[in-house]
């Protein structure tokens, strides 16, 4: 019998996002004949952890303390011990920061980094911290050819060993035929209203301030439009009260935290990302993946997945008047709506395949874990 090399992903919560997501359906579908995989979170609890648990892996918890917590290094150190991981894997800059330090010192030596974000390190100490963990990490992964840039180009990181394994989802979770009838009206969405939706994280870096801005401007022409804002975050109470101050609260729909998100977007029309800045977001896959129209920034991977004019449109971040009128083409266009929905699924098909990701990513492991060095 062939030994089982240990994995453990190294993520900072189990809350429903899209690096928390694509952690969870890889250790769930990684090969068990070869790998025994189990995920660490550096925070308690999170809706996706029965998912894991459901599947039989391993989910541990070695939590972080407020600010800059010393303790960390140590703690999961001893956690790394106790377990004798084969090979550490880190996604995103807390996880990796005191996930590879805490590996090195414990005689790991096969430290994986996925980096999901295009947002740079502006901070000269953080800038000095990734040079070092750069060079303790066996292998660095860009979830998309934007971010591989940015770290090489803006951040000065050897391209020896960073790689490019693109983000990908299981497009048949997304097969809608059937529009979740139920759903609209449980939502209070008359039948001829065309739903615009946005599924993200209440954050300044996803602006939905300039989404709701957008929309002001959209529905004086376009009174039968709604908005749906699934997510949730710190700035929920005050993209509320703009909405208020905007006077277009019966119009936009907070739902908060969802987990169906395949249902939800069954019902969206048209589906919109306004940040202004991403790594390759998930979502945007998950909406084409569901023949859903798109209206995206013209930011990092997003100019990746969207093919502009063919699978959706682009709009300068941070640009509402832009983004209403691009709506607004959008909405006055069902037949439109119809062909950038089904060239969508189909791009993300072609491009954005699960098991193509699921492969880049144990051949990685498997040729760490065969080096004799």
């Amino acid at each position: 019998m062939n030994k089982l090399f240990r994995l453990m992903h190294i993520v900072y919560s189990l809350e429903m996002g899209g690096v928390e997501k694509l952690v969870v359906e890889l250790a769930k579908r990684f090969d068990r004949d070869r790998f025994d995989v189990s995920v660490c979170t550096l925070t308690e609890g999170g809706v996706l952890r029965a998912d894991l648990e459901k599947a039989g892996i391993k989910v541990f918890t070695v939590k972080k303390g407020q600010g800059v917590d010393y303790s960390l290094f140590s703690r999961l150190r001893k956690h790394f011990v106790e377990q004798k991981p084969d090979l550490v894997h880190s996604h995103n800059p807390a996880p990796w920061l005191y996930g590879a330090f805490a590996a090195k010192v414990s005689g790991i030596r096969h430290i994986v980094h996925t980096e999901h974000s295009n947002l740079p390190s502006d901070e000269i100490k953080m800038l000095f911290l990734e040079k070092i963990l750069s060079r303790i990490s066996s292998v660095i992964i860009s979830d998309s050819h934007v971010v591989t840039r940015r770290l090489v180009e803006g951040q000065k990181l050897s391209p020896a060993n960073i790689v490019t394994v693109v983000n990908g989802i299981d497009t048949e979770r997304f097969n809608v035929n059937d529009r979740s009838i139920e759903l609209r009206r449980s939502l209070g969405i008359a039948d001829e209203e065309v739903v615009i939706g946005n599924v993200a994280r209440l954050e300044p870096v996803k602006d939905h301030s300039s989404l709701l801005k957008a929309f002001s401007i959209l529905v004086r022409n376009c009174p039968r439009c709604r908005l749906i804002l699934a997510g949730d975050g710190s700035l929920r109470r005050e993209l509320e009260r703009q909405t208020r101050d905007l006077k277009i609260t019966e119009s936009v729909c907070f739902l908060g935290m969802r987990n169906d998100i395949p249902s939800l977007l069954s019902i969206f029309d048209v589906f919109v990302l306004s940040s202004l800045s991403e790594g390759l977001p998930l979502v945007l896959l998950e909406a084409m993946a569901a023949k859903r129209p798109v209206v995206a920034t013209r930011v990092g991977g997003n100019i990746e997945v969207v093919d502009d004019g063919v699978t959706g449109l682009l709009v300068p971040p941070n640009d509402a008047d832009t983004l209403a009128h691009y709506l607004s083409m959008l909405t006055r266009s069902p037949h439109i709506r119809q062909a950038m929905g089904e060239k969508g699924r189909l791009r993300v098909k072609q491009l954005f395949d699960f098991e193509k990701m699921l492969v880049s990513y144990e051949n990685i492991y498997a040729d760490l874990l065969s080096r004799k060095d």
